[in-house]
């Protein structure tokens, strides 16, 4: 089975954002702003050869991007 390389930025229950590659158990990083999430979870998609980036608001709502790679 093909590796799922996306990745999804949502906020946690205490308020922090959390980047997380979407076969994980953990998170990769914790933020405090979804633009610093984001930022890193766009680097390290582009890093590792390109991939979708999820991005989930406080209510749900999804967003998705694709990032190419470097």
């Amino acid at each position: 089975m093909a590796r799922n390389t996306g990745r999804t930025v949502y906020l946690r229950t205490d308020g922090q954002w959390a980047n997380k590659a979407n076969d994980a158990l953990k998170a990769s990083g914790l933020y405090g702003t979804r633009e610093e999430a984001c930022a890193q979870a766009k680097q390290m998609l582009a890093d590792a050869g390109g991939g979708d980036l999820t991005i989930k608001d406080g209510q749900g709502n999804a967003e998705r991007h694709r990032v190419a790679a470097h």
